[in-house]
């Protein structure tokens, strides 16, 4: 384009002139592209932010192992019967609330709990898929969001929604489905210890009192640990929720609508200076 404009004698200071020259128009047509900036800002559906920040009890979420500490008060290897997949808790969480399985379990509790929220939004859900089981699923991979803090193993948890209040509460019965299930581990890994127990006992009738010492222990961790007071989470800071929308937010899409409709004049503009110098440039040849 530029080698194509001086060619024809056309140069930026012809732009700068034919601009000085028209600087009502010039202003007009930098208003309609605010404008219309502003009007598709306007059309783009509001998603507001809901967090809350957790903190994984070590003390609560090991109820369902057997540790050293027993050991040495029952005087026995009962650490055999439930090894910790890991001695930081907290890294096992965050493993587990960004899988997909999660996400999946999430995806269908939001689906049934909130039904007409949903349908509320089904205009904005058309782009994440065509049945709507497939656009909660997509929607809640793109839209939730989970962070570990490695100093205090503190996990913060985002998550967007149209509406202000229905995202809180969406947030606070994903933060009730993560601690229920974390406690649905916990008691399946004291079923099996305790399964395991039994069969150590059967094999073993000289030590009988030692297992029937480790099998109190689990059995009242497992009374813990289905107790509807207990909780695996803490709450660092309650579910709260901005003020104002966090996307789309304005000034980008403002910048970027104003430089596209820019573009599109300066096209405009070039194609007319260009063939006024092409007519000048044949009637003074």
């Amino acid at each position: 384009m530029l080698k194509s404009n001086q060619a024809n004698g056309l140069h930026l200071a012809d732009y700068w002139r034919w601009l000085r020259k028209h600087v009502l128009l010039t202003v007009i047509m930098l208003s309609i592209g605010v404008a219309l900036s502003w009007t598709y800002w306007q059309q783009l559906p509001r998603l507001y932010q809901a967090q809350a920040l957790l903190r994984i009890d070590p003390i609560a979420y090991n109820q369902g192992m057997v540790r050293k500490v027993d050991d040495l008060v029952l005087n026995q290897t009962g650490a055999a019967f439930a090894q910790p997949a890991t001695t930081r808790p907290e890294a096992r969480i965050a493993f587990y609330f960004s899988g997909a399985q999660f996400q999946a379990d999430v995806a269908q509790h939001l689906a049934t709990q909130f039904a007409p929220q949903w349908d509320a939004v089904d205009a904005a859900l058309q782009a994440y898929g065509t049945t709507r089981h497939q656009q909660i699923e997509q929607y809640v991979a793109r839209h939730l969001h989970t962070f570990r803090n490695a100093i205090d193993g503190g996990h913060g948890v985002q998550w967007y929604f149209y509406d202000p209040a229905t995202a809180q509460q969406q947030l606070e019965h994903i933060i009730q489905l993560l601690d229920d299930n974390l406690r649905q581990v916990a008691i399946n890994e004291l079923t099996s210890q305790l399964q395991a127990l039994a069969s150590s006992s059967a094999a073993d009738s000289k030590e009988s009192a030692i297992y029937a010492e480790i099998e109190s222990v689990l059995l009242s961790r497992l009374q813990i640990v289905q107790s509807p007071e207990f909780s695996i989470l803490h709450r660092l800071m309650p579910a709260e929720v901005s003020s104002s929308p966090r996307y789309p937010n304005r000034i980008p899409v403002l910048a970027v609508g104003l430089i596209t409709w820019c573009a599109l004049w300066f096209t405009i503009l070039n194609g007319y200076l260009l063939r006024h110098a092409v007519q000048r440039n044949e009637v003074m040849s």
